[in-house]
């Protein structure tokens, strides 16, 4: 009886610990990125998986120039999506010839894991040169007032 006792008594205690993790910021940070809340400006809704018009919410883009942007990045999105699958593989093998001590194998997998870095890095700044060529230059001067914490969403 004392057993089933201790054990009811843990269970009670590991929900009410599981719940208070889940009350945390963070984890409510997460729910917001999820639900497509943007927790610095509660009025609006971010596109998914994009801080670009986080940013450039703040310049009155028309409607037009919104939709030349959601296409950028759809295109972007598209562009990226086997590059980074790419990267992931050559990260695991990199580590699996690092496991085995092949030093020859992992050099040649790390210049490969960095040439698509590299090529990922500037299909990212292709996406930003298309986004800026879509402002006005007001909307251009007003894009450098607003600091930035990270202009390219990996997303």
């Amino acid at each position: 009886m004392n057993k089933i006792l201790i054990i009811v008594l843990m269970a009670l205690l590991a929900t009410a610990l599981v719940a208070q993790e889940f009350n945390t910021p963070r984890v409510n940070h997460l729910r917001d990125r999820r639900e497509n809340i943007d927790t610095r400006r509660p009025d609006t809704v971010r596109m998914r998986g994009d801080d670009h018009m986080g940013m450039l919410g703040r310049l009155d883009l028309s409607e037009a120039q919104q939709e030349q942007v959601r296409t950028f990045q759809h295109e972007h999105q598209l562009d990226v999506i086997d590059l980074r699958a790419e990267i992931s593989k050559l990260r695991l093998q990199k580590e699996k010839a690092l496991r085995d001590n092949d030093f020859r194998s992992a050099r040649t997998l790390n210049d490969r894991l960095h040439n698509k870095m590299g090529e990922l890095a500037g299909k990212d700044i292709e996406l930003r040169e298309k986004i800026h060529q879509v402002l006005t230059a007001e909307q251009r001067e007003q894009l450098r007032g607003i600091p930035r914490t990270r202009m390219m969403h990996r997303g």
